[in-house]
């Protein structure tokens, strides 16, 4: 059984894998479900066994990216013994998976902006992570740290990391 649900999630991950590759030169909108099948090389009808709708799979994606942010989260929060150490561990686990991912965190930015509870969700989770360090927790703080991930996500261009990291511990710590 376990062997048969791991090949479902590879499947499920190959179709939105495909997805994002199209979105790369198009918008979710205008890609057909039968265009990503056939490039992930399977039937139409396949895509509805792993998905119920088109807006199924845009959700599948979000969570998946919202999956990988709280492994940031918890990670930095794992491998740091105080909130700059911290900090400064997610600030680049962000920037590495935008590089190799940028179009997966160009949808989650998208995501957030327009959906005010995934957006309230993080900015508690944030607040939480900056906390738990004795950090001076505050929600402009974690709104700042937020709106700066999604310009990194949204960022065509490479950043200064270091510069980033200045900015964002004189946002956050000095806020």
């Amino acid at each position: 059984m376990r062997g048969r649900q791991s090949y479902r999630e590879t499947i499920r991950d190959r179709i939105a894998e495909t997805a994002l590759k199209l979105m790369e030169q198009k918008k979710f909108d205008e890609i057909k479900i039968e265009e990503i099948m056939e490039i992930a090389g399977f039937t139409k009808g396949t895509f509805y066994q792993y998905f119920d709708r088109k807006e199924s799979l845009w959700q599948h994606i979000v969570d998946s990216a919202l999956e990988k942010f709280r492994m940031m989260l918890t990670d930095a929060e794992e491998s740091a013994s105080d909130a700059e150490k911290a900090l400064d561990i997610l600030i680049s686990s962000v920037m590495r998976e935008k590089e190799h991912s940028p179009q997966l965190w160009r949808i989650f930015a998208r995501a957030i902006a327009e959906e005010e509870t995934l957006r309230k969700r993080l900015i508690d989770r944030l607040i939480a992570f900056i906390f738990m360090f004795g950090g001076q927790a505050t929600f402009e703080g974690a709104s700042v740290l937020l709106g700066t991930f999604i310009c990194i996500w949204i960022e065509r261009s490479p950043m200064d990391g270091e510069k980033l990291k200045k900015f964002l511990h004189n946002a956050v710590f000095c806020a």
